[in-house]
Order: structure tokens, then sequence, then C-alpha cells
């Protein structure tokens, strides 16, 4: 399936991770995101030859996850689908200083200068770059599951926390 771009924003508040949970619930909430189908295995549908020792493995896990009840929280959710993801801000599931798999981590000083032309960028200079060229700069400064948020300014003043990425599989 390959990854998808995603791009929110949020009212500031000085509480990046609080931030960050509040929305993950909300895209939860919401539906907008992908989730996997799972369906109980069907003997009918294999269309190759198979070791009889994997079609019972593959049939453990199909009726495994068939059997799960809706996922109640966006982690529950990220364990249902797996690697497969959720191509959602779901997918990062705290804050960290420095990019890791599953955090969203701010740009440096140094790098809000160079996309920007500023360290405080407020929402017109982001509307301007636009999505395409703000994503092709993220994906320069993370790697897919490494999320990113910027600090987004209004009269000098933390305004917005934008978070932006790419994730799923």
């Amino acid at each position: 399936m390959g990854a998808s771009a995603w791009i929110y924003f949020v009212p500031y508040q000085p509480d990046i991770n609080k931030a960050l949970q509040a929305l993950r619930e909300e895209v939860f909430r919401s539906g907008k995101y992908f989730k996997i189908q799972h369906s109980a295995w069907d003997d009918n549908n294999i269309s190759v030859p198979l070791p009889p020792e994997l079609i019972d493995t593959l049939r453990e896990e199909a009726n495994y996850y068939a059997s799960l009840p809706e996922p109640k929280s966006p982690d529950e959710l990220l364990h249902y689908n797996a690697a497969a993801g959720t191509h959602s801000i779901i997918d990062i599931t705290r804050v960290s200083a420095s990019p890791e798999f599953g955090s969203a981590s701010p740009l440096a000083p140094q790098e809000l200068f160079t996309i920007f032309g500023t360290e405080k960028p407020t929402r017109a200079v982001i509307d301007k770059i636009g999505e395409n060229q703000l994503f092709t700069h993220v994906t320069e400064l993370r790697q897919r599951w490494e999320g990113a948020y910027i600090i987004v300014y209004k009269d000098e003043q933390p305004d917005e926390i934008l978070f932006i990425s790419f994730s799923g599989d």
C-alpha cells in the first residue's frame, strides 16, 4: 500500500504531548484513519499450494484478529493494525526531543529557518509554501513513522501546533 502523508493543525497549548494525545483521540473518534478489515479464514480462498503448517498458522492468525472486538482507543487500534499502521496521527504515540520511530519531535531552529525563512512561522507563511512543498521538506528530515511538530505563530505568540509526517505501510 505504501505510506500516507498527513498534516494536522491544533490550537496551541504548552504541553505538546497533551495536544498530541487529544488529537489522536479526536482522529480515532472521527474514524478518519485506515483500519485493517480482518475476516475469518476461508480455505476456499487459497489460490496457491501452501504447506499445511503455514496454512494452520495463517488460519490461527486470521481467526484471532477476526475475533477481536472493535478497538476502543487509538493505541488498541494501532495494535490491531500492527505494521500496516493507521496512515494518520494515531501512528505517532509520543513526543520526543529528536526524531524517533513513533514519535513527534520539533524541527530544529535551523530547519525552520531553512524551510520558512524564520524560526517563528505563521499560518500565512506555511500556507504560502503549501502542503506539497512542506511534505517534501519533512521527508528530507524525517523517516516514515517519525513525526514532526511546528509551533505556528500569530502576532509573535504561539497560536497553533502543526503535526506532519507520513506513516503506514
